[in-house]
């Protein structure tokens, strides 16, 4: 039995020391990077950025482990004294700092433009999917109260309206309100409310013969819509 254990723990002892040899070699991967912002003026937003990098990572292996396991940003404070510039990729820029080389780097450079943040009060556009049951006919919508809207000047100027997240009347027979959330993903903004009621109409389809005069002859007309407008 204390044979077994001398051998188990050589075997150990000898994976730690071949473990510990390996990890003091050199590697290399590509891995793409992160890249984060802080503004220090609080009026300022990031209007278009790059979001990545792809580089080389090398180091020995307990570097890459360390690195792997952090999974660090590229981090960059922007003061906002410029609107638009450029900056160089280095691996000083890395938060939590880490013992590895990036080369290559690709972008090299990456760019920024920061703009103007604003307020504007802009109606709500619902976003209607499906169709109603066959037999019904969608009418239309109605939201009983604007958004206050804030972001990017330059975004906010091109916006009349901004839509909700996709609402189904797939099926639906009869009117009904929802709570639609505003749909701001991918924009850079922020709105109050982020959700609003709408109400949403859907008929029933009738026919109707309605008579149509012609000089001194009429004909009779079938005609197709919502009740409501043809009873």
């Amino acid at each position: 039995m204390k044979e077994f254990n001398r051998l188990i723990l050589a075997l150990l002892i000898s994976l730690i020391i071949w473990a510990y040899a390996k990890l003091n070699e050199d590697y290399q991967f590509v891995h793409r990077i992160r890249v984060e912002y802080e503004i220090s003026d609080k009026n300022l937003t990031l209007l278009e950025g790059t979001d990545s990098v792809t580089s080389l990572v090398s180091g020995k292996g307990f570097a890459l482990l360390k690195f792997k396991f952090e999974n660090p940003s590229l981090f960059y404070f922007l003061d906002g004294s410029k609107l638009e510039g450029t900056l160089e990729v280095s691996p000083s820029n890395l938060k939590p700092s880490q013992n590895v080389s990036l080369n290559p780097i690709q972008p090299k450079v990456i760019m920024y433009s920061l703009d103007r943040i604003t307020t504007k009060i802009l109606p709500v556009s619902p976003t209607i999917r499906g169709n109603p049951k066959l037999g019904y006919i969608y009418l239309g919508w109605s939201v009983s109260e604007n958004v206050t809207v804030e972001g990017p000047r330059r975004i906010l100027e091109n916006l009349d309206s901004i839509p909700t997240y996709p609402i189904d009347i797939t099926g639906k027979t009869r009117d009904f309100e929802v709570l639609a959330e505003v749909f701001t993903e991918g924009l850079n903004l922020k709105v109050n409310p982020k959700k609003v009621r709408v109400f949403i109409m859907i008929d029933s389809l009738i026919t109707r013969t309605v008579p149509v005069f012609l000089g001194d002859t009429s004909i009779n007309v079938k005609i197709q819509g919502p009740s409501r407008i043809l009873s």
